[in-house]
């Protein structure tokens, strides 16, 4: 069974007492007590520090940035960053030499000095760097691993190498594109795409992963004093308000947050469950890691880890504490500054036991908005971190000293027996302490095939301390394979025990569990147990046959829990692949005798299935059901119902290109008084193109416009065959529409070809509120339709709303000046309002939509000068997991959207407020990264410049959760 109560220690952020303030430069740092800081390096000598590494001499070498900013892949083909090695020929503190060791590098995320040579990630590979001649340049450059395939737009294919104590280099792989790569501890060649912690030894052989997970950018890695290792990393955990980025401990067999479809490859082993950050930073950017092993800065701080981050313009200093096998994380800052340019990328300890810490400047914002402007004018520096008194001298590194224990679970020796484990396992008063071990020897039986270790690793993980301890006995449960003794405690043992057994014996190499194993679980009365059924059913789509009847029989049990039933329609959801799955669905929504709830489940299994073409049952049963007086009678007890039906018939509608039975039927409850107007809006929007328009259909929807619907209301004219009468009044609502949905609304107005109804339409965008947020590109489209002159008048307008990059900069700080004085309560108001209604597509706390990321801890990371940039300039950068994509279909249609999965069945995109979009993969021409942000430009417009100011002040003070 797992504790999981201890985890939420991790979270907590201690607050040191008051510290000092120095000034230096245009910098007010605020320092531990005790601590002082100084220049180590200016602008003489490195320009845009971002990683560095000593070797045995004392000498730095730093990877400096170009300052260029555009997407990795352009700058492969004119690389312009350098890495320098720099001197402190005095010992005083201060590098006064520098030799660029070599150029014309790729965009550079790491560098290691290592046994004589200096190896650099530099997206898409690492190359190692060798001066041969002693001259203080490489002369000779290998690659020594590649990704196999050309950089993202972000580039976070590879940070570091880092050294590991175990002799192996180590790095990180993020972004969510595929990677082949043979396992040495296994021979598999495996393909997926999720983020990873690679290592390898350094001749390239004995390449493993020791953590997996589906964030989006692991960082920097650093090692314990006994080669635990951890890391760095951003979006990796998203289970409450104002996380996301954070520390992890990565243990053999855990696979970390945040939830992704990257990780339902089946070549990722796993438990249901993921694992979480130990130190949780919010929206911070971490980037550099070092553990410091030095007594220089005195007692207590031996062995503590110091982390940067980069949004957040300080530095953490982490201290560990054993805890269920893992750590938690006593966290409190150590440097901050006040300057909002100050950008931290590295922290590492000196060969003298000061910490070194290198700031970038406000270059970069590449996929990471904190700075749009990207000032490449402002340079960075690396300063030196010391205690009051501490002599600057040079001191030799401390050897590393690993237990017996770590050495035996990274070298893979057997010299871990099972009783060891059942030792440690029964042992009365285990310690922090005992329970490091007893993970270590659960990694070195897994690790070594023990198969005489089963019994007790299945007894661990129904009675672990951690999440992290769980994946560790669960993993050595996979890689053993011991389907006999999986089987013997799957029947006999425990709930835990066979929880996690199933979870196992699901992912063991060879064996194939059959459904009816896995089956009476399901509506198994422990929660934990039947999730951990449903989650394997989930890994079996072929599974529908044989579950159908099953399935069905436990809802026909009147007695199951809501909870019970629930995790039936679930199990149900995975297997829509199947036509006896499919068949299910369609009778329970058809079947007079289904409940309201069951019913209601039915349909949002239809809503999300996705598929490439629905089964005709389906739209039968959804046709009649929008017909039944249960729908059409409007009663208020069943609006979820309606609600659910209207949403299943959008879904199976969206490739009808003509009206069916389905469409007349939603047309029905569009134009039902007995519909609440919530119902009918979304029937309008869930109608295909084409739908024939009459007179009180443009008043119901046009009045919907500017409410929290508006944007449905503009989907469902955008899709009308409207004529010149009802295409004139659609122009007026124009001049009123919000910036999401003038974009929608201007679609109806693609079908036709009239000189003076175009003219009208171009009257109508150039006196718009809203017309900022019309993108060029979907303008010039529809206009192509229209005679030379309308496109000439378009082309016009365009060119007097388009501005440069020097004018956008010119503007915006024009509109800075203008600002009055903001209020945090007007604020609120303004961003909860329709006119704003930014709340529809933004969360803070647990209120709002998710189209764009979480605010709620956004005025800890970002400045009023980045906030207001983000809200005039939205398509000016995207932040990670948010980049829009433009998907072509087969039917010719284009849909923008952000990807909220990605999978072999297909793409779901959002669309915009509470709007999703189901493409099947059969479906799909091509995907290519929009440039177009779902947050329309031209809220600068639309609000006063009071409004403005208090929607910043708003955001500026928007800090919920500790950092």
């Amino acid at each position: 069974m797992v504790h999981r109560a201890f985890w939420f220690l991790g979270l907590t952020a201690c607050v040191a007492s008051a510290a000092p303030t120095q000034h230096l430069g245009s910098h007010e740092f605020t320092v531990a007590a005790g601590f002082k800081i100084q220049l180590a390096a200016g602008n003489n000598l490195v320009n845009r520090p971002v990683s560095a590494s000593f070797d045995p001499q004392g000498r730095l070498y730093v990877t400096d940035a170009s300052g260029d900013t555009s997407a990795p892949a352009e700058q492969l083909l004119n690389p312009k960053w350098r890495i320098l090695r720099l001197e402190d020929t005095d010992h005083d503190g201060t590098f006064d030499q520098v030799v660029v060791f070599a150029d014309k590098l790729p965009f550079l995320q790491g560098v290691l000095w290592y046994q004589g040579s200096v190896y650099t990630g530099g997206t898409p590979s690492i190359t190692k760097l060798t001066d041969t001649d002693g001259d203080g340049v490489a002369d000779q450059r290998v690659e020594w691993w590649n990704v196999g395939r050309k950089p993202t737009h972000c580039g976070n294919e590879v940070h570091g190498p880092y050294a590991g104590p175990d002799g192996y280099l180590y790095w990180t792989k993020g972004a969510f594109e595929p990677i082949t790569w043979t396992n040495s501890l296994t021979g598999v060649v495996e393909h997926d795409r999720a983020a990873h912690i690679f290592r390898a030894k350094p001749d390239g052989s004995g390449m493993e992963s020791v953590m997996t997970g589906g964030m989006d950018n692991p960082v920097e890695v650093a090692f314990t004093p006994d080669g635990e290792c951890l890391f760095t990393t951003t979006f990796v955990d998203f289970t409450q308000p104002a996380f996301r980025d954070g520390l992890c401990h990565a243990v053999y067999g855990g696979v970390f947050g945040k939830v992704n479809g990257v990780l339902d490859d089946r070549a990722v082993k796993r438990t249901d469950h993921l694992l979480q950050p130990m130190s949780e930073f919010g929206a911070a950017a971490p980037s550099g890691l070092c553990r410091y092993d030095s007594d220089a800065m005195g007692a207590g701080f031996r062995d503590n880890f110091f982390a940067s981050l980069f949004n957040l313009h300080k530095i953490t200093r982490h201290v560990l504490h054993p805890v269920g096998g893992t750590y938690h994380s006593e966290t409190t800052d150590f440097v901050a500054s006040d300057n909002l340019d100050f950008h931290p990328t590295d922290v590492l300890t000196a060969p003298d036991g000061s910490l070194l810490i290198l700031d970038t400047g406000g270059w970069y914002k590449l996929c990471c908005p904190s700075s749009q402007l990207a000032k490449a004018d402002v340079l960075g520096a690396i300063y030196r971190v010391s205690r009051d008194g501490m002599k600057v001298t040079p001191s030799p590194a401390q050897p590393e000293h690993l237990p017996a224990w770590k050495l035996a679970a990274l070298r893979r020796e057997k010299g871990v027996k099972p009783s060891d484990l059942e030792a440690l396992l029964h042992k009365k008063g285990r310690s922090g302490s005992d329970d490091a071990q007893m993970r270590l020897a659960a990694e070195a039986l897994g690790r070594a095939a023990e198969q005489g270790a089963t019994k007790l690793l299945v007894e661990l993980a129904a009675t672990a301390a951690s999440p992290a301890m769980e994946a560790t006995a669960i993993r050595a449960l996979i890689d053993i394979g011991d389907a006999t003794g999986l089987r013997a405690a799957l029947s006999a043992g425990s709930w835990a025990e066979r929880r996690a057994a199933l979870l196992a014996l699901d992912q063991i190499k060879g064996e194939s569990l059959a459904a009816a194993e896995a089956a009476p679980y399901l509506m198994n009365d422990r929660a934990e147990l039947r999730d951990a059924a449903v989650w394997v059913t989930g890994r079996h789509g072929d599974w529908g046959q044989p579950l159908a009847g099953f399935l069905q029989g436990r809802l026909a049990e009147k007695s199951s829990s809501e909870a019970q039933r629930m995790a039936v329609f679930k199990t149900m959801g995975y297997l829509t692949s199947t036509s006896e799955i499919r068949r299910l669905i369609a009778d329970i929504i058809s079947d007079p005798a289904s409940s309201a709830a069951d019913k209601t489940a039915a349909l949002k299994l239809i809503s999300s299935s996705g598929l490439d073409e629905a089964p005709s049952a389906w739209r039968t049963a959804v046709e009649a059901l929008l017909k039944s007086d249960s729908v059409t009678s409007g009663a208020p007890e069943n609006t979820g119902l309606h609600s659910a039906a209207v949403a299943a018939g959008r879904q199976l509608l969206k490739d009808d290109k003509k009206a069916s039975p389905l469409s007349a039927a939603l047309l029905a409850i569009a134009r039902s008084s007995a519909q609440s107007p919530t119902t009918r809006i979304s029937a309008y929007a869930a109608l295909p193109a084409g739908w024939e328009l009459a007179p009180d259909d443009l008043s119901v929807l046009g009045k919907a416009l500017g409410t929290p619907q508006g944007v449905e209301a503009a989907d469902g004219l955008s899709r009308a065959a409207a004529g010149p009468t009802e295409l004139g009044t659609m122009a007026t609502y124009i001049g009123t529409a919000s910036q999401l949905e003038l974009p929608r609304m201007l679609n109806a107005f693609s079908t036709n070809g009239d000189e003076a109804q175009g003219t009208a339409l171009m009257t109508a965008l150039r006196n718009a509120k809203a017309k900022a947020a019309v993108q060029p590109d979907s303008l010039r489209k529809l206009l192509a339709k229209y005679p030379p002159a309308v496109q000439a008048q378009g082309e016009k307008w365009l060119a007097e709303i388009q501005l440069g990059g020097a004018e956008k900069r010119a503007r915006l700080e024009s509109i800075a000046k203008s600002l009055p004085p903001g209020d945090i309560r007007r604020g609120q108001q303004v961003f909860n309002s329709p006119k704003a209604n930014c709340i529809a597509c933004h969360q803070i706390g647990y209120q709002g939509g998710e189209v764009g990321p979480g605010l709620t801890a956004i005025g800890g990371a970002r400045s009023e000068g980045d906030l207001l940039e983000s809200i005039v300039y939205p398509s000016a950068s995207f932040v990670r997991s948010y980049e829009p994509v433009v998907v072509e279909t087969k039917g010719g249609d284009t849909i923008m959207g952000i990807p909220k999965r990605d999978d072999d069945q297909g793409v779901l995109l959002v669309t915009g407020p509470n709007l999703t979009q189901q493409i099947a993969r059969a479906d799909i021409v091509s995907t290519k990264p929009g440039e177009i942000s779902l947050m329309p430009a031209g809220f600068e417009d639309l609000l006063t410049r009071q409004e403005l100011s208090d929607l910043v002040a708003f955001l500026k003070n928007t800090k919920w959760g500790a950092n």
